[in-house]
């Protein structure tokens, strides 16, 4: 993976995070994209771990078209032509049909899956150029299995990853693989977040939430986003240049469905 750069989607922490510290392990130069001043940090960290790794962090709001730009703009003044492109935003907001409003579908649109469209055009050239790519969207479980509180993630994610799958079909031929992962319960901020909300109108804890919720997962618990994230490695990889166009739960056995 050396003399390659990928560009990591959410990576100021959780999921994007760790896919962003396996791949400097592996020796990519790093392009690292968060929401908040947050992201500096990151940097300054991941910078403590891997002295001799390359990285840049632009901060981005994925639900921003003119945000979305900057962060284009910014990687081409970098001279830096992505090899990797991890599709990984942050949440839209939870709530019911009768909750959401046509302004939260406007602003869940840009951010699921404009910015991701929007991404694909800018880099997707240079990839086919060189005859080699890997875009790899972290997605959700929400998107195989909907449910009733979550309509916005369930939508914009599933459109995105018929997008993506038709798209593979016609890029393949270039190298270039395409690939879905849907996390299920990963202990993250967005989970806590969730898991918090949820407690409030249960009048639970937090902690009996996160017990709830790990009884019904078939391995009896919630993944670290580090493990979630070797699966991300794996597909940046020349050794899963075979996979593409598929859509993996990673989910501890949730998702009941055989194929």
């Amino acid at each position: 993976m050396k003399n390659k750069t990928a560009l990591i989607g959410g990576s100021s922490a959780g999921i994007g995070k760790a896919v962003a510290t396996g791949l400097l392990e592996k020796g990519m130069e790093v392009i690292i994209v968060g929401r908040t001043g947050r992201l500096h940090e990151t940097k300054l960290e991941l910078q403590k771990q891997f002295p001799s790794g390359k990285i840049h962090a632009i901060i981005t709001d994925y639900s921003s078209i003119d945000s979305v730009q900057n962060l284009i703009s910014e990687v081409e003044k970098l001279s830096l032509k992505p090899d990797v492109l991890i599709l990984n935003t942050g949440g839209p907001l939870a709530g019911t049909f009768e909750d959401i409003s046509l302004e939260d579908w406007d602003g869940a649109y840009q951010q699921q899956f404009r910015s991701s469209i929007m991404l694909m055009k800018a880099f997707l050239p240079s990839m086919i150029n060189k005859q080699w790519g890997r875009i790899i969207n972290i997605s959700s479980t929400i998107a195989i299995e909907p449910t009733v509180s979550m309509i916005l993630s369930a939508s914009y994610r599933a459109m995105l990853i018929n997008a993506l799958k038709s798209t593979s079909l016609q890029i393949a031929k270039n190298g270039i693989t395409v690939n879905t992962i849907c996390p299920g319960a990963v202990m993250t901020d967005r989970l806590t977040g969730l898991f918090r909300k949820q407690g409030e109108g249960a009048n639970k804890s937090l902690e009996e939430i996160i017990k709830n919720t790990e009884a019904n997962i078939p391995v009896q618990r919630i993944a670290t986003p580090k493990e979630f994230a070797q699966l991300a490695i794996f597909l940046a990889g020349d050794e899963a240049s075979y996979i593409t166009g598929t859509v993996i739960p990673v989910d501890g056995g949730l998702v009941k469905k055989s194929f």
